[in-house]
């Protein structure tokens, strides 16, 4: 009979909505952690990015003055020179080569 035919259908679409609602969540909570895992992903590269340029900055002479001096210690100004020289050069060939890479 059409009675309990649109009551069975009423239950139906009440139980689909309840499933789908329930889905929607478990949806949502599994895109929620996964942005969560990505974010501190992206934070941990950008500290290790951050420190490896630190590093470098501080390797290719960003140190303090008092590291340059022990560095040249006991050797004569020529031998500065000509050392500061040579960095300079490669420097410039590092950068000539990355620009025509990039």
């Amino acid at each position: 009979d059409l009675f309990s035919l649109s009551q069975l259908l009423s239950t139906t679409v009440s139980e689909l909505k309840v499933v789908l609602e329930e889905e929607a969540k478990v949806g949502l909570n599994f895109i929620t952690a996964e942005i969560e895992k990505e974010t501190i992903e992206a934070k941990k590269k950008e500290e290790e990015k951050r420190k490896r340029a630190e590093a470098h900055a501080a390797k290719a002479g960003g140190g303090d003055a008092k590291a340059d001096k022990d560095e040249f210690a006991g050797k004569s100004e020529a031998q500065i020179a000509k050392i500061l020289k040579k960095r300079a050069e490669k420097e410039a060939k590092a950068a000539a080569k990355k620009a025509k890479k990039g």
